[in-house]
């Protein structure tokens, strides 16, 4: 090495490679081909398990649909047997007061009960 002037010696770069650079290199060659494979795999199997819950996603959405239409289904089902329960309530609150009043002859009322 060469010295400078105030006492202090420089370093200097050696222009030959050797043993000990050559394993360096390796060593951190090999360590980042390590980590990349690693994170492709990890990447791969993050893109799967997203690919996986896209697909339940989507299911989950028809299953909603499907629902939605039964639960409409059975609203206009309930609202139509309410209305014909309302109308045989008033239906025999007639009849009944038809037999309180005395009233002769009480002709039958066919039944019209239908679910949409």
């Amino acid at each position: 090495m060469s010295e400078q002037g105030n006492g202090a010696k420089a370093a200097r770069i050696e222009s030959r490679i050797t043993t000990g650079n050559l394993i360096t290199m390796g060593s951190i060659i090999a360590v980042g081909l390590i980590a990349w494979g690693t994170l492709t795999a990890d990447f791969r199997a993050l893109a799967q398990r997203v690919e996986t819950n896209d697909k339940r996603d989507e299911k989950t959405g028809d299953t909603l649909k499907t629902l939605e239409g039964s639960i409409i289904r059975i609203e206009t089902e309930q609202q139509a047997v309410r209305r014909e329960a309302e109308r045989l309530g008033r239906q025999l609150d007639r009849i009944e007061s038809l037999i309180r009043n005395g009233s002769p002859a009480v002709a039958p009322v066919p039944p019209t009960f239908r679910v949409p």
